[in-house]
């Protein structure tokens, strides 16, 4: 079981390379769902020796972007996938050479988000909800 804290970016390590077809340079894609939710992301492999273990560092915000590694999710538990792609940074599953791990993955702290509102006068009003 995994876990991700939403107030810091998390290191995930896990051992993909050792189901993975393309074994000269895999990479990987990942995919959140549970019952509420689904995400497809990236995040870059970050690990010295990526033939014995993989890590990435992963952060859970509160906004969306295209930025490897950042996840706009609400807390809860959720089934986690890892594809292998010939290609960086593919969101497409349907490129996938195969899926290399399953597991759970809870995201756990307190899932807050700004927003901002103009007002009749076209002054910004920012507040957090809560």
């Amino acid at each position: 079981m995994l876990y991700l804290n939403v107030a810091s970016a998390s290191k995930v390590t896990v051992t993909l390379y050792e189901a993975a077809q393309n074994v000269d340079n895999p990479f990987f894609t990942w995919k959140l769902f549970n019952a509420e939710n689904e995400v497809v992301f990236t995040a870059d492999d970050i690990s010295p020796v990526p033939y014995y273990y993989n890590s990435f560092t992963i952060s859970v915000a509160t906004y969306s972007g295209l930025t490897a590694g950042i996840i706009n999710v609400e807390t809860g538990q959720y089934t986690y996938e890892v594809y292998e792609m010939e290609n960086q940074y593919d969101l497409n599953l349907s490129n996938a050479i195969g899926m290399v791990e399953t597991g759970i993955l809870n995201i756990v702290g307190t899932h807050s988000e700004t927003k901002a509102y103009v007002k009749a006068d076209n002054k910004i009003k920012a507040y957090k909800k809560r």
